[in-house]
């Protein structure tokens, strides 16, 4: 017989299905998790810790993408002299 644990992980699973990582809580007076969906959730948990790893691991390149774009040889390059005259 479905629950509101069945709608609630649905929605977490649709949400982790659509890139939606945003921060969950559960809804109020919702019961224990019944144990017949324990590996359920167990598999949804572990899917949504490698969703949130691969997000980090993205925002790390990405950051380390736009600190490069930061760094002034990278915005303009040097309008300084390369060589010194030391004769004229």
């Amino acid at each position: 017989m479905p629950d509101r644990w069945d709608a609630v992980l649905e929605d977490l699973e649709h949400r982790l299905a659509v890139g939606d990582l945003a921060e969950w809580a559960p809804p109020a007076g919702l019961d224990p998790m019944p144990r017949r969906l324990e590996q359920r959730a167990r598999v949804l948990l572990a899917r949504q810790q490698d969703a949130l790893t691969a997000a980090e691991a993205e925002l790390a390149r990405v950051g380390g993408e736009l600190a490069a774009l930061r760094r002034p040889s990278a915005v303009q390059p040097s309008h300084l002299p390369a060589f010194i005259d030391t004769v004229a």
